[in-house]
């Protein structure tokens, strides 16, 4: 699944220690990830795209930038950060970046990068996502400031605490007989079609979200839901919880809101896609791992 197992220690217990935070920022083998609006520094000189990044003895310059920084964690007894370096227009005219790659959406790349250094990526941007959006304090509206390695706001006024928060959202594979439905969002390409989605609403079970979900956009029934596996999607912020459920009656119809078609799909047609006029989400998604578990008998 990608996005996960990043292969390191997040250390959570050394955050609020600011004696052991400041010791890596000066440790010179720290590695340092930039990340710049929501992009990041992806080196694609060689076969596959690599993480792009600079120890601290290389880029401690960053680390003046203003922008703050996330601790990672510790792999190999090297401490990993991601660093902030929005404040640049143009990053791809600063010399240190474009020796080490280039800034990329990492929805473009990651599929194509190792699973462990792809999640790294993931954490970082979404820490980072979060902050972008949280500098202010939901109770009294003071100014918030960064604390514990990137992991907790503080408000500067009430000393209210906030820490990032993800959005759990289902995602569900609809079978009946041999076949499954999927559904074309009017928001994307045409002919492109996916697994049915939605954000568990509070007061409900994941079950439940399951059903009302596929009932709301495709206008069917759901029975047998069954968890297949989860993955995180900070892109910005969810958590991702793949279903596989049944639908045994009842003639689809979209909800024309957000799904205006809706269409059954055969094994070999999801197995030979590309040989069809269709499309479907791309392979790091969870919904493609859920048509490829289906495909190969692991529903």
């Amino acid at each position: 699944m990608f996005y996960t197992e990043a292969e390191i220690d997040r250390m959570a217990e050394k955050r609020s220690d600011p004696e052991f935070i400041a010791a890596r920022l000066s440790d010179p083998d720290t590695v340092l990830l930039p990340v710049w609006r929501g992009q990041n520094l992806i080196d694609e000189s060689g076969d596959t795209p690599r993480a792009g990044g600079f120890s601290v003895a290389e880029g401690g310059m960053l680390l003046e930038e203003g922008g703050g920084t996330v601790f990672l964690g510790d792999a190999g007894g090297r401490a990993y950060f991601a660093v902030d370096v929005s404040s640049h227009e143009e990053p791809s005219e600063v010399a240190h970046f474009a020796e080490r790659g280039e800034f990329r959406n990492l929805r473009d790349v990651g599929a194509a990068m190792s699973q462990a250094e792809g999640a790294l990526l993931a954490f970082g941007r979404g820490v980072f996502a979060w902050h972008e959006t949280h500098g202010f304090c939901s109770r009294c509206g003071g100014k918030t400031e960064m604390c514990d390695g990137g992991h907790r706001r503080k408000c500067t006024n009430c000393g209210a605490s906030h820490y990032p928060r993800v959005d759990p959202a289902v995602i569900m594979l609809v079978r009946r007989d041999d076949k499954v439905l999927l559904g074309h969002n009017k928001r994307r390409p045409a002919k492109w079609f996916s697994c049915f989605a939605g954000f568990v609403e509070i007061g409900e079970t994941l079950e439940e979200a399951v059903a009302r979900e596929v009932l709301e956009e495709a206008g069917v029934k759901t029975t047998a839901v069954k968890y297949f596996a989860s993955q995180p999607w900070p892109f910005p912020s969810s958590l991702m919880l793949g279903y596989f459920a049944d639908s045994p009656e009842g003639e689809p119809k979209p909800d024309m809101e957000e799904i205006v078609e809706t269409r059954w799909f055969s094994r070999d047609e999801i197995r030979d896609i590309e040989s069809t006029e269709y499309r479907l989400p791309p392979p790091d998604s969870m919904a493609r791992q859920l048509m490829a578990a289906w495909v190969e008998g692991r529903d």
